[in-house]
């Protein structure tokens, strides 16, 4: 019997070939789209205005563009140490007898183009100690620019149980509210850690992977199956969802009762236009008595001097009213204290 004619070397090869040939293509490709785009410098401007009706979120630039970690890297938390928060060193526990303060937000909490002995963190453990020179008072300022409700949260969990704070300040909101282009601060928590990293990764090193991270792929199916319509917005998606905000408050609440320590809620305001505004997420919030009542008492102060740096970070003096505030509301809870050990020493 006549063995059958083997098929040609070439041909058995053929596919794989193709396929070698079809993945170096791909690869030189990208690489002379990745050399063009670093030759041209080519960077978005995260920091503008997001549009939901266009092909890529934000606008390109040649001059390298502006960032914003929290919108394309992920809501990280980062570790109370200095660098990462306006503190001297890692916030050491509660000592017996000492009153700690523990402050949560964000920018306004960091206090932009204000030193930081005069953010209102400070500022209220100063003026606590004038009015208790026998106790031992003392503030911590965790708050960090981009912050979220979320990452507040997150970072309590992992600082509330070992620090053990008698007042917890939530100070909050227009980071919550803000728009979300990849991932809410949620979906990007349930992102596992191996993507996550190989995504910040990516976006560090590759141009082309920061265009494919701006594009808004919701309109580009949208405009694929309509091409000949006037585009639509596709839908907003904030940082933190107004349920999901309150849900945060609820949940650091809970913690700081394990020990006995109080939220002390610092409802968001801005300024615009001449006039005090609400952030949109406290419009129909029901205050607590311990609340600052942020709204009225910088309504109030900008009629005598401007309290507002621009239309949401409070100046130094905002930071001031902020702090005697503050301070009155927790030296009514230390007055109260000292009454009730008196009557129980009498």
């Amino acid at each position: 019997m006549t063995p059958p004619d083997r098929p040609p070397r070439r041909l058995r090869r053929g596919p794989l070939r193709t396929f070698l040939f079809t993945v170096v293509a791909v690869v030189l490709i990208f690489a002379a789209a990745e050399g063009v785009l670093r030759a041209m410098d080519l960077g978005i401007n995260w920091g503008d205005e997001l549009r939901r009706n266009r092909l890529f979120y934000a606008n390109f630039t040649k001059d390298g563009g502006t960032f914003d970690e929290h919108i394309v890297l992920g809501a990280k938390v980062y570790p109370p140490a200095p660098g990462n928060y306006r503190v001297d060193k890692e916030p050491e526990p509660k000592q017996p007898g000492e009153v700690l303060i523990l402050c949560l937000g964000d920018s306004c909490t960091w206090g932009v183009e204000v030193d930081a002995d005069k953010v209102y963190c400070a500022l209220t453990a100063d003026i606590l100690r004038e009015q208790f020179p026998d106790r031992k008072i003392r503030s911590v300022n965790l708050g960090r620019p981009g912050y979220t409700s979320f990452q507040g949260k997150e970072l309590f969990e992992r600082v509330g149980p070992e620090l053990k704070p008698d007042f917890v300040t939530f100070h909050f909101g227009p980071n919550d509210g803000s728009d979300a282009p990849i991932r809410s601060d949620v979906e990007w928590d349930a992102v596992p850690l191996w993507a996550l990293k190989l995504h910040r990764d990516l976006y560090e090193h590759l141009r082309i992977y920061r265009i494919y991270c701006n594009m808004n792929t919701d309109f580009l199916r949208w405009r694929v199956k309509h091409p000949t319509k006037d585009g639509l917005d596709t839908p907003y998606r904030p940082r933190v969802t107004q349920d999901e905000f309150f849900e945060n408050l609820r949940t650091i609440k809970t913690e700081a009762g394990n020990w006995g320590g109080q939220v002390l809620v610092i409802p968001s305001v801005g300024f615009n236009f001449g006039e005090v505004f609400r952030n949109p997420y406290f419009l129909n919030y029901e205050p607590e008595p311990t609340d600052v009542p942020a709204y009225r008492l910088f309504r109030q102060a900008q009629k005598q001097e401007n309290r507002f740096l621009d239309s949401v970070h409070p100046n130094e003096s905002g930071h001031r009213l902020l702090a005697a505030a503050l301070a009155g509301i927790i030296a009514d809870r230390l007055n109260a204290e000292n009454s009730e050990k008196a009557k129980e020493a009498g």
